[in-house]
This record gives structure tokens, sequence and C-alpha cells, in this order.
């Protein structure tokens, strides 16, 4: 099955309002602080969650905390924890309805980031587990992958943009994030 839904994908404006967002801090921020190692990183993240659970697709909110120590250049270990919000249209017995859906993802990434300077293109491959908070949808462990890009905006800052797939019980259930957020870095 395909992982990327077809209904309205790629939204038009996220991805201009990402351009503009790097176009923006392009000639900000501290050339050598992102050459270097950092022991810890704390930031937000928050977008649109595209999903696919059985039969049933739509878009959710995904919003989260994430903590990150980068014991070398390229490598960063992260840890976050996020929320799904989804609300559920569905139809029993000629009778139809709606339910919200929630999880609450503890998760873990290994990540590879490249390049040199104030822009870091980055890969994660990683996963946790989906407490279902309430809803009709089984929690279970989750696996994930991604790419993205953090960008030096300040001394301290990253702005953070990311996209990434998720499979909830393994193979079974997934979800797609498109993310953007704020890192505070401490050297």
């Amino acid at each position: 099955m395909n992982c990327i839904p077809t209904f309205g994908w790629p939204p038009s404006g996220l991805a201009s309002a990402l351009l503009f967002a790097l176009a923006l801090t392009w000639p900000y921020g501290q050339l050598h602080a992102q050459l270097q190692p950092y022991r810890l990183a704390s930031g937000v993240e928050a977008g649109p969650s595209f999903y696919r659970f059985g039969s049933n697709t739509g878009t959710a909110v995904d919003a989260g905390l994430v903590i990150s120590t980068a014991p070398s250049r390229h490598l960063i270990l992260e840890a976050g924890l996020s929320i799904f919000d989804a609300e559920q249209d569905f139809t029993f017995g000629g009778a139809s309805g709606s339910s919200r859906v929630r999880f609450l993802l503890p998760e873990v990434n290994f990540e590879y980031q490249a390049g040199k300077g104030k822009v870091r293109p980055y890969m994660a491959l990683g996963g946790g587990g989906a407490i279902r908070l309430n809803g009709l949808i089984a929690g279970g462990a989750t696996l994930r992958s991604g790419v993205g890009a953090r960008v030096m905006v300040g001394t301290r800052t990253l702005l953070r943009a990311e996209v990434r797939a998720r499979t909830i019980r393994p193979f079974e259930d997934r979800t797609l994030d498109v993310t953007i957020g704020l890192e505070w870095v401490k050297w």
C-alpha cells in the first residue's frame, strides 16, 4: 500500500511557507556554532499528519516536544514525546458518527546529519510506541523514518523542518507527518 495519501498532497501553502521561512533565516546565525557537536538541545514541533487507519484517511494534528544530543558532528540521538489528534467519521449499521482518535507517541530517533554551515539536512530512523488515549484505533509499536533540515537562526536557536513516515503496529496503520519546529541548543 502507498504510504503517501493522495488527497491533496502536497499542501501547496505549506511548501511555500517552508521556503519562505528558510529564505528569511538565510542571512542570520553563527556558522561556527553549527560546525560543532552540542551537548543538549530541546525543542517543540507541530504540523499536519496525513493518516490512513484501515480504510479511513484524513488529516490530523501532530505536536510534540523533543530533546536531543549530538555526540559527534554527524550523529544525533533524539527522544520525542508527541500527541496525535484526529477526528474520524464512521458508519455502523446505517448510522454515521464521528470519533476522536488520540495517541501519545514516545519515540527515539537516530539521525545522520550532513553538511557544513548553518543548513544541516538529516535522515532519521527510529521507533517507539503509540499509546491510545481514546478512540477506536488500537495502539502498539511504531517504526518511523524521515528527512529534514536544521537551520541556525541564532547562536543557540535552530529552525527545523521534517517530513516523516510512521507505521503503527508495523505496516497496519500509517501516518505522514510534516512538522516545523524550533530547538534551543546548550553548547
